[in-house]
Formats: structure tokens, sequence, C-alpha cells
């Protein structure tokens, strides 16, 4: 048998440090996520008070489509590579 048996705290060490780790990036990549959203949210009802009236329903149907976390595309694929993932392959 390969590697070695641990038992007891260094079982439960082995365990649980990888899922706190995981915890912990999944909150920081939470935040980021919440406030990407924040600045395009905030960039897009900017430039809708910057237009005209005729044109805020135009801006809204021509508008580029986002993700749930209020991201385009584009913009989500170069967060995942600024974070390095790479997705399930």
């Amino acid at each position: 048998m390969s590697g070695r048996v641990c038992n007891g705290v260094n079982r439960y060490r082995l365990i649980i440090k990888p899922l706190e780790q995981a915890r912990a990036a999944a909150v920081h990549y939470t935040q980021q996520l919440r406030e990407a959203l924040s600045r395009r949210k905030q960039a897009f009802l900017s430039k809708c008070q910057n237009d005209s009236e005729p044109h805020i329903q135009s801006n809204l149907f021509n508008a580029e489509p986002v993700s749930a976390a209020g991201m385009s595309h584009n913009d989500l694929i170069r967060w995942c590579e600024s974070i390095g993932y790479r997705g399930i392959t």
C-alpha cells in the first residue's frame, strides 16, 4: 500500500483544510462577482441617464446579453482566465 495512513487529528486536517480553502476561495470569487455586477449595473444606469429618452428603449433591446452575474460572455471569459479557471475538460 502506497502513501501513509493518517488517524485522528491528522486525518481530520487532511480532509478539512482543503474544504476550508475551497470555502475561502468561493467567498472571495463571490465577492469579485458581486463587485463586477455592481460596476456593470452602475455603468448601465449612468449610460441610460446620459442618453435621451427615445434611445433608452432601443439601448435596452440592443444591449449585450449578460450572465446571471451581470457580466457579458466575453467579460465572464476574461474574468475566468484572470483567476486561472480552466473549466471541466
